[in-house]
């Protein structure tokens, strides 16, 4: 989900950063990846809150992070 959030931006004159952008979206996701443990352990039946998930989202979510960053600097060339 990180990559296909930075995909518009990587062509793209920006004002800001890129990897400021890339580093906030990357940081939502994974904070939107524990919210989600915290609903299925308060909310949803036979659900448990579990660190493995919270593990592989930041997994996840740094894959997306270096891939979204690797692809901006090729299309820099």
């Amino acid at each position: 989900m990180v990559f296909l959030w930075c995909v518009p931006f990587l062509n793209r004159p920006l004002q800001k950063p890129f990897v400021k952008i890339l580093a906030g979206v990357t940081i939502g996701f994974f904070c939107y990846g524990v919210l989600i443990e915290f609903v299925q352990h308060y909310f949803v039946l036979n659900r448990s809150f579990d660190l493995g998930d919270i593990g592989a989202d930041a997994v996840g979510c740094l894959i997306g992070f270096f891939f979204s960053r690797r692809q901006w600097k090729l299309s820099e060339l």
